[in-house]
């Protein structure tokens, strides 16, 4: 599970890299994930970890975590975790396959969600 420190205005997630080995997939692609999800700005830090903006708790980056291994990493049919992703050139879908049983599903690209206006955002509006 991801382990959360805060580090003035941020969070840092300090065991990013470790996590990253354990389920075999690539830093960059969960970071991006997590910044959709999250709707932050963040970056990878020194020693392996991730720096967020903002204080997020613990639990919520842990849930994302979660979601992440099962919509990107888990085999539905044996429930591995011994799964590598690839792209197809041709029709630009993430494709799943287990090393276990062989079995094979495409993913979602990751795109970003709801966005929500913020103050800061809103004045910014109103001052053009």
């Amino acid at each position: 599970m991801p382990q959360t420190k805060f580090v003035s205005t941020k969070t840092s997630i300090m065991n990013f890299e470790i996590l990253c080995q354990q389920i075999n997939r690539d830093p960059t692609h969960l970071l991006e994930f997590i910044k959709a999800e999250m709707d932050v700005e963040g970056n990878f830090g020194s020693e392996g970890n991730v720096l967020l903006q903002g204080r997020h708790k613990g639990p919520m980056i842990n849930g994302l975590y979660k979601k992440y291994v099962e919509q990107y990493v888990r085999c539905l049919g044996c429930k591995s975790i011994k799964t590598e992703i690839t792209k197809d050139a041709s029709t630009r879908l993430l494709n799943l396959k287990c090393k276990t049983c062989d079995a094979t599903r495409t993913c979602q690209n990751i795109k970003k969600g709801f966005h929500a206006i913020r103050r800061g955002e809103r004045r910014a509006q109103r001052q053009k």
